[in-house]
Parts: C-alpha cells; sequence; structure tokens
C-alpha cells in the first residue's frame, strides 16, 4: 500500500480555495493566438475570441470577424469535451503533489511526477506523460501563481503523431474580489504529424474574469 502523505497545511490550504472555484461558478472572455511553424519556417496563424458563460463556450469572433457558419460548427465540436481553463484545476494537481522545495526567491514550488488522469488531452489522454511544478506566492493570502506542466519524454499520438516536447506555462493572479483567476496561459507543442516537422504556439490571455452571479 502506498503510504499517505505528510501533512501539509499550505497545500490542503491551496487545494480548498481552488475548489470553490469550478467552472460553474464563473465566466470569463479569451483571447487566443495560435502560430504553427513548420520546420522550412512557414507560418500559418489563427486569431480566436470565445466566452466561457459557467455552462457553455460562446465563439465570438476568428481573425477578427463576425465567426462564419463553418467555424461555428468546428467550435462546437471542439469544445465539446474541452476542459474549461481556470484557477480551479490547482486543486486536482496539487492533490497528486509527489514532493516540495523552495526557488531562489523564497517561493515554495511543488513537483507532482505524473499528472492524474484526464488532465491532458493531445489526440488522447496523455497525463501519464506529463509532469507538472506549481509555485506559490506567499503572505497573508497564498495563491498558486504559477502552473508549469512539461512532457518527460517524447512521445506518440494514436501512432501517426510524435510529440517531441510539449510545455505548458499558466499564470494566476488575485483578482478584484480577491480570488485567485487564471490571465494567461502559453502552450507550446513541437513534433511532427504524417511525416510533417514543426512547432505550434498558442497564447490565450484570459479577461472579465468575474463570478457568476455577478455575471448575469
Amino acid at each position: 500500500m502506498a503510504a499517505a502523505p505528510a501533512p501539509d497545511a499550505l497545500r490542503d490550504r491551496l487545494i480548498a480555495e481552488a475548489r470553490t472555484l469550478a467552472p460553474p461558478t464563473m465566466s470569463f472572455d479569451r483571447s487566443i493566438s495560435a502560430v504553427q511553424t513548420a520546420k522550412s519556417g512557414a507560418t500559418e496563424s489563427e486569431r480566436r475570441a470565445d466566452r466561457w458563460t459557467g455552462s457553455s463556450w460562446v465563439l465570438l469572433s476568428v481573425n477578427g470577424n463576425a465567426p462564419s457558419a463553418d467555424d461555428a460548427s468546428k467550435y462546437a465540436k471542439q469544445t465539446k469535451a474541452a476542459i474549461v481553463p481556470g484557477y480551479y484545476r490547482i486543486g486536482l494537481y496539487l492533490a497528486g503533489a509527489t514532493s516540495r522545495t523552495t526557488d531562489a526567491q523564497g517561493r515554495t514550488v511543488y513537483h507532482i511526477a505524473t499528472l492524474p488522469k484526464g488532465s491532458i488531452n493531445v489526440g488522447g489522454d496523455v497525463s501519464d506523460k506529463m509532469a507538472a511544478d506549481i509555485t506559490v506566492e506567499s503572505g497573508a493570502s497564498p495563491y498558486a501563481s504559477r502552473l508549469h506542466v512539461f512532457a518527460k519524454a517524447p512521445f506518440r499520438v494514436m501512432l501517426v503523431a510524435k510529440i517531441d516536447s510539449l510545455d505548458t506555462v499558466s499564470d494566476y493572479a488575485r483578482g478584484a474580489d480577491g480570488k485567485p483567476v487564471l490571465v494567461r496561459s502559453v502552450n507550446t507543442i513541437t513534433g511532427s504529424q504524417f511525416g510533417k516537422d514543426g512547432t505550434q504556439r498558442t497564447d490565450a490571455a484570459f479577461s472579465n474574469v468575474r463570478n457568476i452571479e455577478n455575471a448575469r
């Protein structure tokens, strides 16, 4: 039997707060910039703005224009089972923390050796191939200010794609109401699919994060 985790009051406090901030309690706007760079140097980009209402996703624009019927159809399929981003996920990761250290600034950093099942989906659940570090800001109201998720080693997805590296950095801050919110997330994937090598960087900025009672 696995040993029970050592008592950690800070971790328990962070988990408790994160669990009060589930998707149905909040709404927010998100601006996404995605750039695909091929090994040859050729690039493709797309800008998208959408909104989480507390119960569903709404596509606002694509490349600065109102979404077409085709855009809306593709978006509906993409978001049908998509994980809603947010600070609440910090609780999920911290529950699986395997160790903690202190960085050069004196901040506590929790380490998660393997992410919980269902955490990362890239053509399928690849959570077991990922690890993470969570940096905590201290003070009277400590909170996780950064989540760094990364692939432990190159891996394949459904035999048709190889991921050489996958790295996601999410930054959080306390909002006007004092609750921690996600403000930015940058995801970078390098690898190959169907014989084509390249890198995809997706930069997401979050705004108008608010309590759902105040958003209605």
